[in-house]
């Protein structure tokens, strides 16, 4: 399914890219934020791909990047999971990498 961006007055999340897959490697790898998220180890590059893969055949899903509109700087991620839609229901994610 086709995502389209939501934009504030600040922020913009578009739908995740495989050319941010760098960003949620070096925020997985990050010990401090690792604890926060309850990611358990490190990703491989490999494993990031894999995510991204996935993420992409997972109707279940959605995943956007967050970004600072000001600066076009990349922020952090957020995500729908395990969305139901005959109960109308699903989970959220939000996770700010950058700790600045």
């Amino acid at each position: 399914m086709k995502r389209k961006p939501l934009v504030g007055e600040r922020i913009l999340l578009r739908p995740f890219t495989k050319k941010d897959l760098p960003h949620i490697q070096r925020w997985s790898n990050d010990d401090e934020l690792r604890k926060l998220t309850g990611e358990i180890a490190p990703i491989s590059q490999a494993e990031a791909e894999k995510f991204y893969k996935e993420l992409c055949s997972d109707e279940t899903r959605a995943w956007h990047t967050i970004v600072v509109k000001k600066e076009n700087r990349v922020i952090g991620e957020a995500g729908l999971i395990r969305m139901f839609k005959p109960w109308r229901n699903t989970d959220m994610t939000i996770i700010i990498g950058e700790k600045d």
